[in-house]
């Protein structure tokens, strides 16, 4: 294993679309480039996937540069965008969830456990 940053790489892109508990416009932030992306097999790790808005702007974002393979995994699904992802652990409610790295304007992300917003 001491020879897995020669394998494998990983990058983090930044995005967002809501605003409080509201879905909104998508914020983007990106750490990656063309030569990262292309001709490659890549795998996207996502924590929740809610509406679909910003997994989908996220693969369309990537599929241009070409890679050899996309695949998404996500934590968390809701049962309207199941289909958006490969692989995923959970499928949630149709609810709003707080905690284990998940926020509301950057508030309760540090939080161990994931909550239901009442």
């Amino acid at each position: 294993l001491s020879n897995i940053s020669n394998i494998y790489n990983y990058n983090f892109i930044k995005i967002s679309s809501y605003s409080g508990t509201k879905s909104g416009d998508i914020d983007f932030e990106l750490g990656i480039s063309k030569k990262d992306i292309f001709n490659k097999n890549i795998v996207i790790v996502e924590d929740i996937i809610d509406s679909g808005k910003s997994i989908k702007f996220i693969a369309n974002y990537i599929n241009q540069y070409r890679p050899k393979t996309l695949k998404i995994v996500s934590l968390l699904v809701k049962k309207e965008s199941i289909g958006l992802c490969d692989w995923y652990g959970f499928k949630i409610s149709d609810k709003f969830v707080i905690g284990f790295g998940m926020d509301i304007d950057g508030s309760f992300r540090d939080l161990k456990d994931i909550y239901i917003k009442v």
